[in-house]
């Protein structure tokens, strides 16, 4: 065995003390393939879904500004409702559309349950795998008789786009027609809606 003088480490001291570096610095700097710690991969997050864009239109009446945008948004939430169930939510393909109209009246539902291919996906739900909005706008004009907001008219402006074997941009235009019930819930009693590939 080799010696050296006390305080002085030899070639096989200055080795190890290399190594212990060399090992050190290789477990704190992550080589090897080792993660650092909080550091996690994922893949990059969807983006979220398209709000809708609630604007007030025409006002038949004496309304403030102020009312006027709280019946509208009212009136768009239930809009939306009908959008979401009849064309943007749900898990595709599919060929059930048979919560399609929340917000509907009765005979308004029934009637568009007999046109589900117009006011719903029913027409090429089975061919697609996702539906993406990329336009969601509503315009909502207002009756007001005695200071009362009686009726509203939606103007509705849906695009979206579909993947999966069909891979096709929608348009959803036209009016809905709401009342407010006893309770003073908004619900379509109308419809005039036009839909086509743009």
């Amino acid at each position: 065995m080799r010696t050296t003088p006390r305080g002085r480490p030899g070639r096989l001291g200055l080795a190890a003390v290399a190594l212990a570096i060399a090992l050190l610095g290789s477990s704190c700097t992550g080589d090897g393939g080792d993660t650092p710690e909080g550091d996690t991969s994922s893949s990059p997050a969807a983006p979220p879904p398209l709000a809708t864009t609630a604007k007030v239109g025409a006002i038949a009446g004496k309304l403030s500004t102020q009312s006027a945008q709280q019946y509208v948004d009212q009136v768009s939430a239930v809009v939306d409702g009908w959008i979401d169930a009849a064309y943007v939510t749900g898990d595709y393909p599919r060929t059930a559309f048979d919560n399609a109209f929340p917000g509907f009246t009765r005979v308004a539902a029934a009637q568009a349950t007999k046109d589900q291919r117009l006011m719903t996906n029913a027409d090429l739900g089975d061919r697609v795998d996702g539906v993406t909005a990329t336009t969601r706008v509503v315009k909502v004009d207002l009756l007001v008789v005695k200071q009362q907001v009686r009726g509203a008219t939606a103007h509705v402006r849906l695009v979206f786009e579909t993947s999966g074997q069909l891979q096709r941009q929608v348009s959803v235009t036209g009016r809905l027609l709401l009342t407010p019930d006893k309770a003073g819930e908004w619900q379509v009693f109308a419809y005039d809606v036009s839909k086509g590939a743009v």
